[in-house]
């Protein structure tokens, strides 16, 4: 008999011009290669796949495979010319160019106003630059932030308003291991930002520009006007059930915040695949039941695709909700158009064309995480629910959502690992908890929307919402409580990070193959992971390091020897929860892998602000008078907290090597 199976890789093409795609996104971002290059590689290529087809029959036969990595190679390239094309800076008329050629700059409001300690904050776009008489069209966004005093109750989406003040750049400011504001920023292609007081700005139109986003943002002002009209006076429930509903986050509690992120369930606060998902299964069964939309399989896809895009838009139309609603519909026209086709394919599908669009959604996480735990769903959910096969129907559906966790969580916490550096014990726990409850506060929540306009109705739907909200928030805050919730001060890299997802797939394709070969690449795995942190280790035993901490109004000196530190600095950082020393200097402590020490170390203090380690002095200058002038020779000269001194003075005195000036 003939076997007629199909590889997986020819049941998923689109997984393998994904690879492709991938590929040369990340080594454009890595180094820089010029357009014209691209495309005459690009060119190229495909004219070698197109005058393939005019050889004989026997050498094409032969010889198909060269024909394949022609064509892998062009979305090789395509993604290099992507990356390219989308970095604003290789364009003539970004901002960064444009800076000195004029004295006002019109800016379009492009975001709501989000609240911050000091300030409001936004996202603009510069479209243009006057000069005198002239007028430059320009590009980029930058992030305006207005100081709380500006009236900013005529400003809104699409408003227009003229600044004479220059942007500043982003600059980096983070600690060693801190998070790269500057990084992450330049990912959104933003790279200038600027700080407004009232009489900075100018409103240059009267009516704003009214287009789709307009109106997405006005619909979703009133879905939280209506939401504070009913749960204004708890704001742990008003900030838990604007995140439901629309991913709004600015009333979220900060504890319950981190409650829900050391549990593992920070996922159902940001509007992502599971809403999508949610809104999809309750889709199906509404249309399952209208006559004529049930019997014809592309008019109810159609509906269902609609309905999801519309409550995308209604969120807000974020990025992770529209990445969400392209891989539903993907995923829910392939099967319409083709039930044979691999689930596979339309993933990979929709990764291609998000990519397409926008080929730094690659470095997002929300974008990595979605994917991962979606791959997770379809893979293993289906094998972990065959292990164990329970008799009675409620732990039969218990197992089955426990299930889905499982295989959402294995295939999603190497990296999570990797960013968060924490392992949520309780994962499993908490989710059950936490995805059946907030699947009846979503769906309670778009009643209360679609019939406010009902008040019998909606008053006890606002009941049953606030109930389940703090039903919710004090089981969560109860599991966060336990001993032992939560992993922490995991410290990874991103080759252990892969040698992890190796070893994750050498078991579970060893559990459903039964073949040796995946045993050996276990050990493969395995032993490249321990390698690298026996590396690790030993680079650590050798490390010596002052580490001057860049935080503003505040001195604050790391002396790092082997995996110990000896802290120099602010009275206020001897505390154990103090939120600064949790932001700014626990990252670089993990980073590289020293705490606290509580044995003496090599240190020489001449004075309080004047010491030796390892033969390099270090000298903090933090006021006139407390500097020492008996040693000349000082190695690092740290300026802090702006002392009233004649720094010319005080250098040529001292005559230092480096000279530090801190936050």
């Amino acid at each position: 008999m003939i076997s007629t199976h199909i590889p997986i890789w020819k049941q998923v093409p689109f997984f393998r011009v994904l690879l492709a795609l991938i590929a040369g996104i990340i080594l454009q971002c890595q180094f820089t290669f010029d357009i014209i290059y691209l495309l005459i590689l690009l060119c190229l290529n495909g004219l070698s796949f197109y005058l393939f087809d005019f050889l004989p029959l026997y050498i094409r036969f032969q010889f198909q495979f060269i024909q394949s990595i022609s064509l892998l190679l062009c979305f090789f390239f395509l993604g290099m010319i992507l990356v390219w094309n989308v970095e604003i800076k290789n364009h003539d008329n970004w901002l960064g160019n444009q800076l000195n050629n004029g004295e006002t700059f019109i800016i379009k409001i492009e975001e709501p106003f989000t609240e911050k300690e000091k300030s409001f904050s936004t996202i603009g776009s510069i479209i243009s630059i006057v000069d005198h008489d002239s007028i430059y069209a320009v590009s980029g966004k930058i992030i305006l932030q207005f100081k709380k005093t500006a009236k900013l109750d005529k400003l809104y989406y699409g408003d227009k308003i003229a600044v004479k003040k220059i942007p500043n750049y982003i600059f980096n400011n983070s600690n060693p291991g801190g998070f790269n504001y500057a990084k992450y920023m330049s990912a959104l292609q933003i790279y200038h930002q600027l700080y407004l007081s009232e009489n900075d700005f100018i409103k240059i139109n009267k009516t704003p520009q009214k287009d789709l986003y307009y109106y997405v943002y006005k619909l979703r002002d009133q879905t939280i006007s209506k939401l504070h009209f009913y749960f204004n006076f708890n704001q742990k429930v008003l900030g838990i059930a604007e995140a439901l509903m629309i991913g709004y986050k600015n009333n979220l509690d900060k504890e319950v915040v981190s409650a829900y992120s050391k549990t593992g369930v920070v996922h159902i606060i940001a509007i992502s695949g599971l809403h999508l998902g949610l809104i999809y299964m309750l889709l199906i069964w509404i249309f399952k039941r209208i006559p004529i939309v049930k019997r014809i399989a592309l008019v109810q896809s159609v509906a269902i695709i609609c309905c999801l895009w519309i409550f995308s838009l209604i969120t807000g139309a974020s990025a992770s909700a529209l990445r969400s609603a392209v891989m539903f519909t993907c995923i829910i026209f392939g099967k319409t158009i083709n039930r044979k086709s691999s689930i596979y394919n339309s993933i990979a599908g929709s990764a291609f064309l998000l990519l397409c669009y926008n080929p730094l959604y690659f470095w997002d996480v929300g974008f990595e995480l979605s994917y991962l735990a979606i791959i997770g769903i379809v893979w293993l959910q289906k094998p972990i629910q065959s292990f164990v096969s329970p008799k009675f129907i409620v732990f039969k559906k218990i197992w089955e959502m426990s299930s889905v966790t499982l295989a959402a969580q294995i295939m999603s916490f190497p990296i999570c690992i990797y960013y968060f550096h924490q392992f949520p014990n309780y994962f499993l726990i908490s989710n059950l908890i936490a995805i059946p409850l907030s699947t009846l506060i979503l769906f309670a929540e778009i009643v209360l929307i679609c019939f406010s306009w009902v008040p019998f109705i909606t008053v006890y739907v606002a009941q049953f919402i606030y109930w389940n909200i703090t039903l919710m928030n004090n089981c969560i805050e109860q599991i966060n409580n336990f001993p032992f919730s939560v992993f922490d001060n995991i410290n990874t890299t991103i080759s252990s990070t892969i040698f992890i997802y190796g070893i994750i797939f050498s078991i579970i394709l060893f559990w459903i193959n039964k073949k040796r070969i995946y045993i050996g690449l276990f050990l493969l795995f395995f032993s490249s992971i321990n390698f690298s942190n026996a590396i690790a280790s030993i680079n650590t035993s050798y490390q010596r390091k002052i580490i001057i901490y860049n935080i503003n109004n505040h001195t604050a000196v790391d002396l790092v020897e082997k995996q110990d530190c000896y802290f120099i600095g602010d009275s206020i950082f001897n505390q154990s929860s103090t939120s600064l020393k949790k932001k700014y200097i626990h990252p670089t402590r993990l980073f590289y892998r020293c705490n606290l020490s509580e044995k003496n170390m090599s240190i020489k203090n001449d004075n309080e602000k004047c010491i030796e380690f390892y033969n390099k002095k270090l000298l903090i200058i933090d006021n006139a008078f407390n500097f020492c002038l008996n040693d000349h020779k000082i190695e690092v000269l740290l300026i802090s907290q702006n002392p009233n001194i004649k720094l010319v003075n005080v250098v040529n005195v001292v005559v230092p090597k480096i000279l530090v000036f801190d936050g």
